[in-house]
């Protein structure tokens, strides 16, 4: 168990850097979370502080996934592929839920999918793939950010599974279960009808990041 803690807790600091909130005030768009959704992730950084902010932190928050899953797996291959991925996978889950439930931000963030995906790239790339075209299909089809984002995440944890990779699966599964968790008030305007679709200029809409 004590193997586990390191991943977990690097993993973790990482993930609760707040780049969407810092980039925003480096900008110039001031506090990012008392604008449009209140949301750190990127397709609200994108809306206050223009494109490019949001893209940048969109590649910032999908690389704390990946930078300790990618860390980790390299100090770990040598002990063979289960064993190898145990620890990264432990270190990219931490990494999500250091995004949405940050220490600086006193146990609020954002919802953790591009940091996700960021994980799933480097822990098993066909998860990330499938992870893709899952966000991508879903989007198209229903026009609805937060559905695709919560599907895709599930996606990623059934293509572990096939892949036979159990330990990545289990990881994935419970940053899968908490993104799902923070996207509640998504779901509830959807029972209502009151979800904005992508396209529609909403600035109660709270799209996924």
């Amino acid at each position: 168990m004590s193997a586990f803690l390191i991943p977990a807790g690097l993993g973790y600091l990482l993930g609760s850097i707040p780049f969407g909130l810092l980039l925003a005030r480096l900008f110039g768009a001031g506090d990012v979370r008392s604008q449009g959704s209140g949301n750190i992730g990127a397709t609200n950084v994108a809306r206050s502080a223009g494109m490019h902010v949001g893209l940048l932190t969109f590649a910032l928050d999908a690389a704390k996934g990946a930078v300790p899953a990618w860390f980790f797996l390299g100090r770990s291959a040598e002990l063979g592929w289960a064993a190898g991925l145990a620890p990264a996978a432990v270190a990219g889950a931490g990494a999500v839920f250091g995004h949405c439930l940050s220490i600086w931000l006193k146990g609020r963030g954002g919802k953790g999918i591009a940091t996700y995906f960021g994980a799933t790239v480097v822990l098993l790339p066909w998860c990330g793939l499938a992870f893709a075209v899952a966000w991508i299909v879903t989007l198209l089809l229903s026009r609805y950010v937060a559905v695709a984002s919560v599907l895709a995440t599930w996606v990623a944890v059934v293509t572990a599974s096939v892949l036979k990779a159990p330990v990545v699966a289990v990881a994935l599964g419970l940053a899968a279960l908490l993104c799902t968790i923070r996207h509640e008030s998504n779901f509830r305007r959807l029972r209502v009808g009151e979800e904005s679709k992508i396209g529609q200029s909403d600035e109660k809409e709270e799209q996924a990041s």
